[in-house]
């Protein structure tokens, strides 16, 4: 049995065992829809329609590879004109889906005079889901081009894309 000296070490007490015992249930969050995806552009959000094709049995001196080229592009259309992230996989044709590798990360956009590759710390994966559709995350780097040019380095951030079918 518990003994209190005053009612205010008991209410004390009450109320403490009445924090301890309750917990915020968090809401998941709603599932991006499919063939969408979003990302961080130097600071700025990014919205974005997904589209995936996939080239079979690409020839190539090395053998025949499946290329798998993803594009997200902007919506609404940025005022600086149409802009468009590009991703382009490879495997050797008869590989299974994970053996995808990433080849080449580009945005494409009015703001710049000419496309701008992303090459340094690249993060990506990439999965297959029931149907045929991809689903995945990613983020990466480019390096400074010209800066005098006013070519900086850019930065993409927290990417993902939903279910996008072929």
């Amino acid at each position: 049995m518990l003994y209190f000296s005053s009612p205010i070490r008991f209410l004390v007490m009450m109320s403490l065992v009445g924090v301890v015992g309750c917990s915020k249930k968090e809401t998941p969050a709603a599932a991006p829809a499919p063939n969408t995806g979003s990302y961080v552009l130097d600071g700025s959000a990014k919205t974005c329609n997904a589209k995936v094709y996939i080239h079979p049995g690409t020839p190539s001196p090395l053998g025949s590879f499946d290329v798998l080229e993803l594009q997200l592009l902007t919506i609404p259309v940025p005022q600086a004109g149409a802009e468009t992230l590009l991703f382009n996989f490879v495997k050797q044709t008869g590989d299974p889906t994970s053996a995808y590798r990433l080849s080449r990360v580009i945005l494409n956009n009015g703001a710049y005079p000419q496309s701008r590759w992303y090459s340094t710390n690249v993060n990506f994966t990439l999965a297959d889901i029931p149907g045929g559709g991809f689903t995945g995350t990613f983020s990466a780097l480019s390096s400074a081009g010209v800066p005098a040019a006013g070519d900086p380095s850019s930065a993409i951030t927290t990417g993902i894309f939903t279910n996008v079918q072929p």
